[in-house]
């Protein structure tokens, strides 16, 4: 969330959790995240069972570590082998939807993704 309403995973996991409701859960953004300096692998630990759907984009980082832009998927600062393996630890196999990188076709689209969930 780019309001800076949740910039920790604990945050977040506490205002999910605090509903105690199965019909209440994260739909957790891996690239909105990347700015604030917990990694998305760190994210996806900390909310586990309460991702309920995934937005896959991406954010690439200035040099600095300061800011940054969106970027296509797989073009970032996101690491996505640890990604797969922290959603595999999780469990997760749910939706994975991607927003932005309105710059690529669908088939490459659909191609960057098969390798984000072959874990590569």
């Amino acid at each position: 969330m780019w309001n800076n309403l949740w910039v920790t995973p604990g945050l977040m996991k506490s205002l999910v959790a605090s509903f105690h409701s199965p019909w209440v859960r994260a739909y957790y953004d891996i690239g909105n995240h990347v700015k604030y300096g917990v990694t998305s692998e760190q994210w996806i630990g900390a909310l586990g069972a309460l991702i309920a759907k995934c937005h896959v984009k991406d954010f690439l980082l200035n040099p600095d570590g300061h800011g940054g832009k969106f970027v296509d998927i797989r073009d970032g600062s996101v690491d996505w082998p640890s990604v797969r393996k922290a959603l595999d630890r999780i469990g997760y196999n749910g939706w994975m939807a991607i927003e932005g990188s309105g710059g690529l076709s669908l088939t490459e689209k659909s191609q960057r993704l098969d390798l984000i969930l072959a874990g590569k």
